[in-house]
């Protein structure tokens, strides 16, 4: 799941239920090269962060570029979705290991992420490999 890339085809679906058609899932929805600043303007003007301000505290002029990064840097990444990324990550790393035939499917384990409560000052973006 890509947030800035859902934000985006959010906003596209938005209009085609709008202008009637027929309803389609985000998956299904494709951004053209063509379009892509109309609907970064559109989610910038609605996203709900402090936008830069000049000294008259007045809202500045972003060129495209500027609002893509502020929308990518205020996308709100929760717990569920970094889990989420954690498993597919296992998973690919599964399917890479199966692939290359040096490992039986029987010998690969994915568990459920834990939680790292801060007690100790481990990373926690990291993968640890453990054999039983």
């Amino acid at each position: 799941m890509n947030g800035f890339e859902d934000l985006i085809k959010a906003s596209k679906l938005k209009d085609m239920m709008a202008s009637g058609s027929d309803a389609a899932t985000l998956e299904e929805v494709v951004i053209e090269t063509k379009d892509m600043e109309h609907y970064i303007d559109i989610v910038y003007t609605q996203a709900q962060f402090p936008k830069p301000r000049d000294e008259a505290g007045v809202e500045k002029e972003l060129d495209i570029g500027e609002k893509k990064k502020l929308l990518i840097t205020n996308i709100n990444i929760g717990e569920d979705d970094l889990r989420l990324l954690a498993m597919n990550r296992s998973e690919n790393i599964k399917a890479y290991l199966l692939s290359t035939g040096k490992v039986e499917n029987q010998r690969i384990f994915l568990l459920e992420a834990s939680e790292n409560d801060g007690s100790n000052n481990e990373r926690t973006s990291k993968v640890k490999f453990s054999l039983k």
